[in-house]
């Protein structure tokens, strides 16, 4: 439930920052996302981090190794009340550790075009955009770039 509830609140909130539409989750059914979590906390190649306050969820961010063996974040999010205070950066820096600890020296992000603010972000976080770009899967008219971070910078 809980990884549906996040990933429903980042989509309603944001829905044209992640590859997802909030219309294809919602009608995902709850045990695809017990499926998913279930894999999430034992997995080596795929999971998801969640900030907290107290109790509530806060934030979350994806990581996971791809089939061509290159390591991504994905589906970062934090809540409006709870951004500007350092929580993503806390986020990327779990995530790409982990994934570091996976022995990959690059991690990998796409990133909307059209977010400035996501952008600004991963740059001030040490990602370099790259000059790969494809549509954004969840709407075709807004393009994505790839950025990058490696292990020794």
């Amino acid at each position: 439930m809980l990884l549906r509830d996040v990933r429903l609140k980042a989509l309603t909130e944001s829905p044209f920052a992640f590859g997802a539409k909030f219309t294809d989750e919602e009608i995902t059914p709850l045990k695809e996302f017990e499926k998913k979590a279930d894999l999430h906390a034992t997995s080596e190649v795929s999971t998801t981090f969640f900030a907290f306050d107290e109790k509530t969820v806060v934030g979350q961010i994806g990581a996971f190794v791809d089939k061509s063996d290159s390591a991504f974040i994905c589906a970062m999010w934090v809540s409006p009340s709870n951004r500007r205070k350092g929580i993503g950066k806390k986020l990327v820096k779990v995530a790409v550790a982990w994934l570091y600890q996976q022995d990959h020296n690059e991690v990998f992000a796409w990133v909307s075009d059209e977010n400035t603010t996501a952008k600004a972000f991963y740059k001030s976080n040490g990602f370099i955009a790259t000059n790969t770009q494809q549509p954004l899967p969840s709407s075709a008219n807004i393009s994505e770039t790839l950025y990058v971070i490696t292990k020794h910078g």
